[in-house]
C-alpha cells in the first residue's frame, strides 16, 4: 500500500471545495500525486462495474481509464455538442506541493455511440476518476461537482483514492477463466449470402457504389453466469495491443451499465492532439495465414476490387475534411496493416487544425459512419443496412472514445468487438461489397474477422 498525508490532503481538499463552491464552480478537478507507469496495468485489472471505460492504443500513446465508485456525470449530448457537455465554470487544484507539481489534466467525456444514432443504446459520462498513462507515469485526477457537504465529499474522495492506491500496489489479479461455450447461434436469420447478392445487385444497377453488410453470432455458456468482461479485456490486451489496435471497454447504455462493448479495433476514426488531426482509411481485406503474410499482402495490394473499395473510403474522408476547410495529407498509395488474423489496405490521413475553437465532436459526426463500415452514398447505404441487416447494430461500428475540455480526443471505430450481456456474448463483423464482390468470399472474410475474438472463446 502506498502511504500519503491523509490529513494534509483532507485540509487542502476542504479548502478547494470551499473555494469552488464560493465561486459557483460546476466542476472541480483535483490532481493527485502521480504513480509509476506500472500502476496503470494494475488499476486496469479492477473488476466491473467500477471500471466504466478503458481505452489503450500503445502505438498512439493512448492509455485511459474511467473509474466510478458511485454515479458519474452522464450528460445526454450528440457528437456535435460534446464540447458543451463539459461544464465551462471549472476550477482545479493539484495536491502535489513542490515545484514539479503536475498540471491538472483536462476533464474528459467518454462516449460509446451507436451506428443508427439510437440514444437508448449509447452512453456518455464524465467519470469522477480519470487515470492516464503518459510515458512512465500514471496520472490520477478526480473531476466532480462540488457540493455544500464539504467534509463529507472530501472524505469520500480520499476513501476512493485509498482504494485506487490499493489497486495500484496490488499483485496482478488472476482473472476468472472464460466460461465454456455450449452453443453458438447466428443473430437473426442465417441468410447473409442472399442479402449480399441483393446488395451487389443494387450496386450493379448504380444505386450504390458500396454497401457494408455485417453478421453477428451469439455465444452461449453453461452454467448461465455474468460474463467476466475483465478476463476478455485482459486477453485482448495480451494478443492485440502490440499490433496497434485500440483495446476498449465501455458501457452501452445508461439504463444497463452492466452491458458492455469490448473489443480490439484496428481502425482509428479520428484523433486530435495539440492542433494535429489524424484519421485513416482502413478497407480492403484478406485473411492472414502464418508464413504467407507477404504473399497475401501482395495479392491484396494488386487486387483491383480491393483497391477500389479502399479508394472510396479515402475519397470520403478527405472530402469531409475539406468541407471543414482543412487540407488533408496522405500517401498516394496505401500500405498494408497486418493483424494476426487479417490484412488490410491502410492509408493514414493528417491535417493541421487552425485554432482551438475547432470542434472534434463535429468531425466525429461528419465522419461517422465512414464507407469502411457503411457504404457510398452514405445516407442511402445506412438506410439499406438498417432495413436489410438481420440484427440491429447498436454500438457495433460506431465511434467509441473520448474528448477533453481542451478539445483534444481520440475515437476508434467499434469493430472486432463483442457485446457482453448477462448470460451471453455477441460477436460482430462486416464486409464491404462493391461491384465484383463474391458473396461466398465475403462470407469467408467475415468468418476470418469474427475468429479474432471467437478463438479466445472457443476451447
Amino acid at each position: 500500500m502506498i502511504f500519503f498525508d491523509k490529513n494534509g490532503f483532507s485540509l487542502r481538499l476542504a479548502d478547494a471545495l470551499t473555494q469552488a463552491h464560493a465561486n459557483g464552480a460546476e466542476l472541480l478537478s483535483v490532481a493527485f500525486p502521480p504513480l509509476p507507469g506500472t500502476a496503470f496495468k494494475c488499476i486496469a485489472n479492477i473488476s466491473e462495474p467500477v471500471l466504466l471505460f478503458f481505452f489503450e492504443n500503445e502505438k498512439k500513446g493512448i492509455a485511459e481509464i474511467g473509474l466510478d465508485f458511485r454515479t458519474p456525470i452522464t450528460p445526454a449530448e450528440t457528437f456535435e455538442n460534446l464540447s458543451s457537455a463539459i461544464p465551462e465554470k471549472r476550477t482545479q487544484i493539484s495536491l502535489v506541493e513542490n515545484e514539479n507539481s503536475p498540471c491538472v489534466p483536462a476533464p474528459k467525456i467518454f462516449v460509446a455511440g451507436t451506428f443508427d444514432d439510437a440514444s437508448a443504446h449509447s452512453f456518455a459520462a464524465i467519470p469522477t476518476w480519470q487515470i492516464s498513462k503518459r510515458n512512465d507515469t500514471t496520472q490520477i485526477c478526480a473531476h466532480f461537482r462540488p457540493t455544500q457537504e464539504i467534509q463529507t465529499q472530501a472524505n469520500a474522495l480520499l476513501a476512493d483514492y485509498e482504494r485506487i492506491l490499493s489497486l495500484a500496489s496490488a499483485e496482478p489479479n488472476t482473472f476468472p477463466p472464460l466460461p465454456a461455450v455450449v452453443s453458438e447461434t447466428e443473430v437473426g436469420d442465417s441468410d447473409y449470402r442472399s442479402r449480399a447478392t441483393r446488395a451487389i445487385g443494387e450496386i450493379i444497377t448504380g444505386k450504390f457504389e458500396k454497401i457494408v453488410l455485417a453478421r453477428a453470432r451469439d455465444f452461449h455458456f453453461s452454467p448461465a453466469q455474468n460474463f467476466p468482461a475483465g478476463t476478455l479485456l485482459a486477453a485482448l490486451r495480451n494478443r492485440f495491443l502490440s499490433s496497434g489496435c485500440t483495446i476498449f471497454s465501455a458501457p452501452t447504455s445508461t439504463a444497463h451499465t452492466q452491458e458492455k462493448i469490448v473489443g480490439a479495433s484496428p481502425e482509428m476514426l479520428v484523433r486530435l492532439q495539440n492542433g494535429k488531426l489524424e484519421t485513416e482509411a482502413l478497407a480492403g481485406t484478406v485473411s492472414n495465414v502464418p508464413g504467407e503474410t507477404q504473399a497475401r499482402a501482395e495479392v491484396l495490394f494488386f487486387d483491383a476490387k480491393e483497391r477500389r473499395e479502399h479508394r472510396l473510403v479515402v475519397d470520403f474522408i478527405t472530402e469531409k475534411l475539406r468541407e471543414f476547410r482543412l487540407s488533408p495529407r496522405f500517401p498516394a498509395v496505401p500500405g498494408i496493416l497486418a493483424l494476426p488474423n487479417v490484412l488490410h489496405l491502410h492509408t493514414p490521413i493528417e491535417a493541421d487544425i487552425p485554432d482551438r475553437s475547432f470542434s472534434l465532436g463535429k468531425i466525429v459526426a461528419a465522419l461517422h459512419p465512414t464507407p469502411a463500415m457503411c457504404g457510398v452514398p452514405a445516407a442511402k447505404a445506412k438506410k439499406f443496412i438498417i432495413e436489410n441487416e438481420a440484427f440491429p447494430r447498436e454500438n457495433f461500428s460506431a465511434p467509441v472514445g473520448f474528448l477533453d475540455a481542451d478539445g483534444n480526443g481520440f475515437f476508434a471505430v467499434a469493430i472486432r468487438c463483442a457485446k457482453i450481456f448477462n448470460d451471453k456474448i455477441r460477436l460482430y463483423a462486416g464486409s464491404g461489397l462493391v461491384s465484383g464482390s463474391v458473396p461466398e468470399k465475403e462470407f469467408s472474410e467475415i468468418n476470418a474477422k469474427i475468429s479474432a475474438l471467437a478463438s479466445l472463446l472457443r476451447k
